[in-house]
């Protein structure tokens, strides 16, 4: 989302404990939890907010009631959609592969249908976020099993590559601002560093 609707933006990543735990002593974390976005002299947390309070100030929410009604529907799903993507490094890969596949099974096709043959998930003219977040959650699952979405759901696939030509998101994606998928190696290392800043 900052990638789209942000010029000049920055990800601040923890690494210790210790500044995990000065966060919530300076009370920025509402909840004690991570993410948070400083933006425009507030502390937001809580993902779905954060998300929310750009769509709004970018009017990324849809032109009409029934429009922002399913843009709320497909952020939701894609809440449970991504799931598979966020637990894989913390499972055994047979079970983090089963999980992944049956959520693409779940909600490729609903998501599918829904787009048909419209240029946006919500039906409308232009983008909104949950084009951004529907292609954010279908580019993780390209980029772990190459190829399968683009056969299977080749409407997704081609929302999928339309929303990663925006500028602001195309150039995020050949940045180093950019997480790979966390697997092999580079999943270790990021399960180690979560349970260091979660745990000390």
């Amino acid at each position: 989302m900052l990638a789209a609707t942000e010029p000049i933006w920055e990800n601040r990543g923890l690494s210790r404990s210790d500044e995990f735990e000065e966060l919530k002593a300076n009370g920025k974390l509402l909840y004690g939890q991570v993410p948070l976005l400083e933006i425009d002299g507030h502390h937001l947390v809580q993902s779905q907010s954060i998300i929310r309070y750009l769509a709004h100030k970018h009017n990324l929410q849809g032109s009409t009631p029934k429009e922002a009604a399913l843009c709320d529907m497909v952020a939701e799903g894609c809440l449970d959609f991504r799931r598979g993507l966020l637990m894989y490094p913390f499972n055994p890969q047979k079970v983090a592969t089963k999980e992944c596949f049956d959520l693409v099974n779940k909600f490729g096709p609903v998501f599918e249908n829904l787009l048909g043959e419209n240029l946006f998930i919500a039906g409308g003219n232009s983008m909104t976020y949950a084009d951004i977040l529907l292609a954010e959650v279908l580019m993780g699952y390209e980029e772990r099993f190459a190829g399968g979405m683009q056969q299977q759901f080749p409407n997704l696939d081609q929302l999928r590559v339309r929303i990663c030509q925006v500028p602001g998101i195309a150039n995020y994606l050949q940045s180093d601002k950019r997480y790979p998928f966390p697997t092999g190696d580079i999943g270790s290392a990021y399960v180690h560093n979560v349970r260091e800043v979660l745990n000390g």
